[in-house]
């Protein structure tokens, strides 16, 4: 088999993880801090603090999701690939065993630069 996309699928689900990791912990210190019942100059700015952290957790959290998005168009590119390649495998194979021939190279090839 050639074009083999397990892995990068893979990466996609462990990026899409840690996104939603990232939005968990977000929001869970998001609650601690606001829940806080310090009232002062310190307790707000800790909490100013902590929104701040979260904001950027959120938006960490957003770049692995497109990450994850990217690959997963990347994917999407390859199997569409592939399935063309067969396709022309398959009306080549009916013609005449010298195209076939010819085909089953430039599949070879194709797949290495997919890969």
């Amino acid at each position: 088999m050639y074009g083999d996309t397990s892995r990068i699928r893979a990466r996609s689900s462990a990026l899409r993880t840690a996104s939603e990791t990232l939005r968990a912990r977000a929001a869970a210190a998001s609650a601690r801090a606001e829940s806080c019942a310090w009232s002062s100059a310190a307790g707000e700015l800790l909490r100013s603090r902590v929104r701040s952290m979260v904001a950027d957790l959120v938006h960490q959290a957003r770049n692995l999701d497109a990450a994850a998005d990217a690959l997963d168009a990347h994917v999407h590119a390859v199997d569409e690939a592939i399935a063309r390649i067969a396709a022309a495998g398959q009306a080549v194979l009916g013609a005449s065993p010298a195209m076939a021939a010819g085909l089953a190279l430039g599949t070879e090839r194709a797949a290495a630069v997919l890969r």
